[in-house]
């Protein structure tokens, strides 16, 4: 569990890998003029890779259902990537892998499937089954109180049943802060 609002600024939460991770600045806590805190994704093109900057939380769920929840706010710049990896294996196995973009919206393989608004709050919750025949689904909360839920979804790689790893990735090209509020991650055997 992790909550920006609890956190000290300039801080990462506990486990959380960073990368790169010799550049502390791309991704801490940080806060808005109107005193809201949020885990910062400082994105920008003096990156090396577009896949930078990302974080990682490690597990390792092979049964049972997992459910990730998380809020996010981006902006008209945002590419942020939330996957459930197995790194374990070359090249990695990849599970849930949900894009919310700033200017097109949450796009699933590759289809843009709901509105994503700028500026506000969203609260993510993606669940999944481990192990045989994985299959995962999504709700999305907006701050209306409105949702848009998807269901039945397969995972992006066939031989995926196992989460080594949540992955939350900046994926801009230009400058961008997306922003992580809280996360709970749990898994029930």
């Amino acid at each position: 569990i992790f909550d920006a609002a609890e956190s000290t600024l300039g801080s990462r939460p506990m486990g959380f890998r960073v990368v790169p991770a010799d550049r502390p600045e791309v991704i801490a806590v940080a806060q808005n003029s109107s005193g809201e805190r949020c885990l910062a994704f400082n994105d920008g093109a003096g990156m090396s890779n577009r896949w930078e900057p990302f974080g990682y939380l490690e597990a390792d769920y092979q049964t049972g259902t997992t459910t990730a929840t998380f809020t996010l706010k981006v902006d008209a710049a945002t590419e942020f990537i939330h996957e459930w990896r197995d790194p374990g294996v070359s090249p990695f196995l990849t599970g849930p892998s949900v894009v919310f973009s700033g200017s097109r919206g949450v796009v699933v393989r590759g289809q843009v499937v709901a509105p994503l608004p700028v500026g506000e709050w969203i609260t993510i919750t993606i669940s999944s089954t481990q192990g045989a025949a994985p299959r995962w689904s999504m709700v999305v909360r907006y701050a209306n109180n409105t949702t848009f839920s998807l269901n039945n979804q397969l995972p992006v790689s066939e031989a995926w049943t196992r989460t080594r790893a949540f992955y939350f990735i900046s994926n801009a090209a230009t400058t961008s802060t997306p922003c992580v509020g809280k996360w709970a991650i749990s898994n029930e055997s």
